[in-house]
């Protein structure tokens, strides 16, 4: 974890936690799940409530759905040169790109000949139809379904939503 991504007053909370529990040899993930509760979830909501606050609708949800939201956050990995969606499949994921790049593209008759190639990299998100399905899926089972292709152009870190989660 970049020490950039934290503001300083955690990073000291963090390095104190860090130096009473285990001086030697330990592993990131595993600090911070070892951190005290409270220290957690203010690392939470910095890291993941910026990314999940960029979704439109999202953006206004409570700290309670938002430390959900947080919680069933998973991370994948995608190879390069892989479909996420196709382009009349239902989406499944809301994606924020932690590194790699991917593509996006949308057909204009079926044609097979591209048009509005979207290009997103580390800090975009894709799939922002799916919260206002999630918010609303109780009177409708049918999941939004894609009008574009996305794809990796290199190998792809990402931290996901399903459809499931929300």
């Amino acid at each position: 974890m970049s020490q950039s991504m934290l503001p300083e007053h955690l990073w000291i909370q963090i390095r104190r936690e860090y130096k009473r529990k285990k001086p030697k040899g330990v592993d990131g993930i595993e600090l911070i799940n070892d951190l005290p509760k409270d220290l957690r979830r203010d690392i939470k909501q910095h890291l993941c409530w910026g990314l999940l606050r960029r979704v439109p609708v999202v953006g206004t949800f409570d700290a309670i759905l938002l430390d959900a939201m947080c919680d069933r956050r998973k991370t994948v990995h995608y190879t390069e040169n892989s479909y996420i969606v196709q382009e009349g499949d239902p989406i499944d994921v809301l994606l924020f790109i932690k590194r790699g790049r991917l593509i996006s593209m949308s057909t204009s008759d079926g044609s097979g000949i591209f048009f509005n190639r979207i290009h997103h990299k580390a800090g975009d998100f894709c799939g922002k139809e799916l919260p206002p399905w999630g918010l609303e899926s109780q009177s409708s089972s049918f999941q939004p379904v894609s009008t574009r292709i996305v794809m990796t152009l290199t190998e792809v870190e990402a931290y996901v939503l399903t459809a499931h989660d929300l």
